[in-house]
């Protein structure tokens, strides 16, 4: 896993193993100001859509409503337009982010979030209720009473998994071993080792 390292303030500091991603370097490396400022913001970005951590405020928010609150907190306005060089340069690092820190639970709590954005949406999208539809709504609540109960139980699940992982210990390839990572010099570590530890956002 590699996870960003972000305080409770949202204020994001960029360690030395975070730029070995080829898709995070991109980001850094295309901003020539010395602060950084918007490679921060990028990479801030893509940890508010992209994590699944306690420490993402917005985690639990639908995917696709998501982007607006992410960047309001980023950029201070939920409409900002990306240039396409930054879309470019965000999608991938968005993909990476999940697939370098998504596991099985991890893939079992989106599915049933997902499931259960699609039930909101059809609740929504559904008509009126009249005396003819009355039955089939009551069911219809019954049976969204037992998929929230289905969704409890899987938080709760997920939740355990997490801190039984965190306690005996990560023991799955590491990325650099799956051949995600760049091979960088010791030169460009040292650079990078220098800058990440005053770079706060």
């Amino acid at each position: 896993m590699i996870e960003f390292d972000i305080n409770e303030k949202g204020e994001l500091t960029v360690k030395p193993e975070v730029l070995t991603v080829s898709a995070f370097n991109n980001i850094w490396r295309s901003d020539k100001a010395p602060n950084k400022m918007n490679a921060l913001k990028l990479l801030r970005y893509v940890f508010f859509m992209a994590s699944l951590s306690e420490k993402n405020p917005h985690r639990d928010i639908a995917y696709n409503l998501r982007e607006a609150y992410a960047k309001k907190d980023v950029f201070g306005e939920p409409n900002y337009k990306f240039s396409k060089k930054e879309e470019e340069l965000i999608e991938p690092a968005i993909r990476w982010y999940v697939t370098l820190n998504k596991d099985c639970v991890d893939r079992l709590s989106l599915a049933v979030n997902k499931q259960m954005d699609q039930i909101t949406a059809l609740l929504e999208s559904s008509e009126e209720l009249t005396l003819h539809n009355y039955q089939k709504r009551v069911d219809l609540m019954k049976d969204i009473k037992n998929i929230l109960i289905s969704k409890q139980q899987t938080d709760e699940y997920v939740e355990k998994s997490k801190k039984k992982a965190k306690t005996k210990g990560n023991t799955a390839r590491s990325p650099m071993e799956m051949g995600y990572l760049l091979s960088t010099s010791n030169n460009e570590q040292e650079e990078q080792q220098n800058s990440s530890t005053s770079d706060f956002f």
